[in-house]
């Protein structure tokens, strides 16, 4: 298998289900998804306080540009070209 970087979209929630953080993360040198998830979810539970559980928004493999430009640029990027369109 293959070792990848996930980037990771994420909301933390406490019991009650309210949000107390969100945010983006890169997971690195991950076998699968599901490894990326995991390994987040225990990050967050040991670095913020009142972590329930994690509600995942979005998973991807990082591509190229992400390692060149930081994770997300180029999406933000393509968004902003399909909004305004100048031709």
């Amino acid at each position: 298998m293959t070792y990848r970087n996930y980037i990771i979209e994420y909301e933390s929630l406490d019991a009650s289900g309210h949000i107390i953080k969100y945010g983006k993360m890169r997971a690195k040198n991950k076998m699968s998804e599901f490894e990326a998830m995991a390994g987040l979810d225990n990050h967050l539970k040991k670095t913020v306080p009142g972590h329930h559980k994690m509600n995942v928004k979005k998973i991807r493999a990082e591509g190229i540009f992400d390692s060149i430009f930081g994770p997300g640029h180029m999406e933000d990027f393509l968004s902003k070209i399909n909004k305004n369109p100048t031709g």
